[in-house]
């Protein structure tokens, strides 16, 4: 019968010195009773001269000093022992963990352990076993995996561009906050929604082409409009470069540049060169239409007052009126010109503002409506003043257009940094986008009568001062921001 235990014994550990990982059996006693080769060749230590120690004496070799070891803890679990262990889970009475120890060669090994008890013929619990694997190459693989993740998930956090990525289906699956910030997004609420869903409606089919040729796996690069969460518009130079996987079209990298100012300032500039166009026309041909037409009036007028035609007398009037009001559109037309000579002088913005004021009150008054000014200290600039008074009457007749009676025109003028800035505010509902994008090109109107050319003009005299015309429009109502630029003395 001794024998036979003693077989059992050696064939015991023959399997264990078989296996590859560090293996150590203890007993209830926490005695060491199995120590195998991959143990002695970890530590250094033969099993001859730990066997039948316990005290923790066979964490040393690991750790330097006495502790616990996994199998302990199986044998007589302790609270708060998980912290002394990088990872742990544990599965009924196994427990797996990692933890930094050391090894015969090396001082900072990361070793992997298993350990689970031991139980006699009867079902009761006769020790412990643990195994040990050094797994310090996969460790540093994992974490330089993960600094380099890290990297390059902060050069994408950082940059300057709106950057996503899509799957096959145009589903967005990353957004840094860069692009959820260009939107006015947070990047939870855009990944997992269409891509589409960002892309005004006149690009959309922009969008699709793009991307149909991006499944093809051809980088392709464009200008698109997006529309921000607020409703405003991103005008954005988005490059789309595919991803493919296996030789299979699995999505796209697409980064996003703000170009709204460099867009703003093409169609600005084009809206310009259409006025300039405009205005040379009607200087070519104001005088020849003109003088005939003046004509035309004298005669009228003296026709008028002959005996023989005062039953017709409210005919001529009407007449002459029609006479005046082309003449008027014609003094518009000649106003568009970018090459009008202009008298520029040192002027105090405010005091042209308080000489047009009494004018504006007269026509508020009559579609009762208020005017509120607030003029705040500016600096004198460079200015026609005719031409300012006109800017500022067609802006202030607009505004008072636009809005129901019993409503308030705001008049502001104050200093922005080096611009000075002239601000007219309505309370009427808005402008429609579709309008709004071609605010300031001539014979857009929204009046009935209106013949599209106030706010041309607008624009055009802004361009003759060097300053720039912007509008802010909501439900709420409208504001035209005309910024004049400083003089460099100031």
């Amino acid at each position: 019968m001794d024998s036979d235990k003693k077989i059992e014994q050696w064939v015991v550990a023959d399997i264990l010195n078989f296996l590859p990982d560090a293996t150590l059996v203890i007993d209830c006693q926490g005695r060491v009773i199995a120590w195998n080769k991959a143990a002695e060749e970890m530590t250094g230590i033969k099993s001859e001269e730990i066997l039948g120690k316990g005290d923790y004496e066979y964490s040393i070799p690991f750790y330097g000093y006495r502790r616990p070891l996994l199998v302990d803890h199986v044998l007589n679990y302790e609270q708060g022992w998980e912290d002394n262990y990088s990872y742990i889970e544990i599965k009924g009475q196994t427990i797996i963990g990692e933890s930094l120890c050391r090894t015969k060669d090396n001082p900072q090994a990361y070793l992997w352990k298993i350990a689970t008890p031991l139980y006699d013929i009867q079902g009761n619990i006769n020790g412990a076993i643990e195994s040990i694997r050094d797994v310090t190459d996969r460790r540093k693989a994992e974490d330089a995996l993960k600094a380099s993740e890290e990297k390059y998930r902060q050069v994408v956090e950082n940059a300057h561009e709106g950057i996503w990525l899509n799957d096959q289906n145009g589903i967005i699956t990353f957004a840094n906050e860069k692009m959820a910030s260009l939107l006015g997004y947070d990047v939870e609420s855009m990944v997992g929604l269409s891509v589409f869903t960002f892309i005004t409606r006149e690009y959309q089919q922009i969008a699709l082409w793009m991307t149909e040729r991006s499944r093809k796996g051809m980088r392709m690069e464009h200008d698109l409009q997006f529309c921000r969460q607020d409703g405003s518009h991103l005008w954005a130079l988005v490059s789309m470069t595919p991803i493919i996987t296996d030789g299979v079209y699995s999505g796209s990298l697409v980064m996003i540049s703000d170009v709204t100012e460099r867009k703003n300032l093409e169609l600005q500039m084009a809206r310009l060169d259409r006025l300039n166009v405009v205005g040379q026309i009607a200087a070519c041909i104001g005088h020849e239409i003109r003088n005939p037409m003046t004509s035309v009036r004298g005669f009228l007028q003296i026709l008028a007052q002959n005996d023989l035609y005062q039953q017709d007398i409210e005919h001529f009037e009407l007449m002459i009126e029609e006479l005046d009001r082309a003449n008027c559109i014609i003094t518009e037309f000649l106003s568009l010109a970018r090459n009008k000579t202009l008298e520029l002088k040192n002027h105090d913005l405010n005091n042209i503002v308080q000489s047009i004021l009494p004018l504006i009150n007269a026509e508020a008054l009559v579609q009762d409506k208020v005017v509120q000014v607030y003029l705040q200290e500016i600096p004198s600039l460079l200015l026609d003043e005719g031409e300012i008074r006109q800017l500022l009457l067609n802006l202030a007749r607009n505004a008072l257009d636009a809005m129901p009676p019993n409503k308030r025109l705001t008049i502001q003028t104050y200093r922005e940094g080096e611009e000075v800035v002239l601000a007219v505010r309505d309370q009427g509902q808005g402008i429609h986008p579709d309008i709004l994008r071609e605010i300031g090109k001539p014979f857009v109107t929204t009046k009935k009568d209106g013949t599209g050319l106030g706010l041309a003009v607008c624009f055009s005299i802004a361009d003759r001062h060097n300053a720039v015309i912007e509008v802010e429009s909501s439900q709420s109502g409208s504001t035209f921001y005309v910024r004049f630029k400083l003089p460099l003395e100031s």
